[in-house]
Order: C-alpha cells, then structure tokens, then sequence
C-alpha cells in the first residue's frame, strides 16, 4: 500500500467518521483500482489501432501515429478510403497524412462513437 493511501486511511480512522476496518476496506478498495488504471493504461499503451463498429457492420478506425505519440487519426473503416478532418470526411487521395494525425486519442474516440451512431454534432 502506498505511502498516501496509509495516511488517508489514518485519517479516516483518526476522525471518527468511519471504523477502523471500513477505512481499511475503502483504501484497498483504492489500490485495487489503481492497479487495474495501470493495467489497463499498459494495455493501451501497446495498441495502435482501435476500431468502432457501427450499426451496419462497418467501423470507424482509429489510428495511431507514431510510438508513444498521442496524435490519432479517424478513418472510414469501410472502402471509401476517406479521413474525419477538420469536421468532414475527406478522400485520402485529397489530402496529406500530417493532415490526418490532428486528435488525441480522448477526442478520437468521441468523434468516432458519435460518427458510428450517425453524426457529430
């Protein structure tokens, strides 16, 4: 157990607002998230693409530019061999790759679950 959960379980247990065992349950509790948060951002860390399906079976892909780099692009999963960029899909034949890579990856996935469901407002 970390030095800062040993000290807020302290606290509670010193100000009386929860037993001594409860407080030890909450912050296991905490260091059980914790650990999960840090499997699972390991996990993420490995991946370089993410799709999302949509209603029809077709995707909207998420890419990864770059090791470690958080610049993702949005493309249509299907043939139509197109890019979400600047608020509109464009054809990759149209445009540059750099133009692409613009999203980091929680404004990647918005975009893309929104456009999976039928628009982006």
């Amino acid at each position: 157990m970390s030095d800062r959960l040993t000290d807020i379980k302290t606290r509670l247990a010193d100000t009386g607002a929860v037993r001594q065992s409860d407080a030890t349950w909450l912050v296991e509790q905490l260091e059980q998230a914790r650990r999960i948060a840090v499997e699972l951002q390991q996990q993420l860390d490995l991946a370089t693409e993410l799709r999302i399906p949509k209603p029809d079976g077709d995707e909207i892909v998420i890419l990864r530019h770059g090791a470690n780099a958080d610049q993702w692009s949005i493309k249509d999963g299907g043939r139509a061999f197109r890019a979400w960029v600047n608020g509109q899909w464009r054809q990759l034949s149209d445009i540059s790759l750099d133009d692409t890579v613009t999203y980091p990856l929680h404004e990647a996935l918005d975009i893309a679950r929104q456009l999976a469901n039928g628009g982006v407002s």
